[in-house]
């Protein structure tokens, strides 16, 4: 697997945009650059727990390198290595919000009982390696 960038995911939000049809005004920009941060963050807490545990650079990198983004039509599922890590609300509903991280009650599927935090407010959520 490639390491997730800002091009990657660029790409992946492109295409799903284009295949939408979506209009500027429409599309998740400011989503796109929030997940960023967040993988960002999930890295830099894998490696600060890594790091406790003296776990080898090896296994970091593996980690760092098997992020994935799927978008879907209401989520962006955010994968590492086979394992979904949560997915993110990419549009308002009747319960959650845009941005709203919610844990993986499966591989396909959110568990929508409540947000683990919202990808706008930093402050809302931990970023923890582990899962939403």
């Amino acid at each position: 697997m490639q390491m997730i960038s800002k091009n990657k995911l660029s790409g992946i939000f492109k295409a799903m945009n284009e295949e939408k049809n979506l209009q500027k005004a429409e599309r998740n920009f400011e989503v796109e650059d929030k997940v960023c941060v967040l993988i960002d963050n999930l890295k830099d807490n894998y490696e600060t727990w890594a790091i406790s545990c003296k776990i080898g650079q090896e296994q970091v990198d593996n980690f760092n390198t098997g992020f994935d983004v799927r978008p879907g039509n209401k989520y962006i599922k955010i994968i590492n290595n086979n394992y979904v890590w949560g997915f993110i609300c990419l549009y308002d509903d009747h319960k959650f919000k845009r941005g709203d991280i919610l844990k993986a009650a499966g591989f396909s599927a959110p568990a929508r009982n409540f947000a683990r935090g919202n990808v706008f407010k930093l402050e809302s959520y931990n970023a923890v390696w582990s899962g939403a």
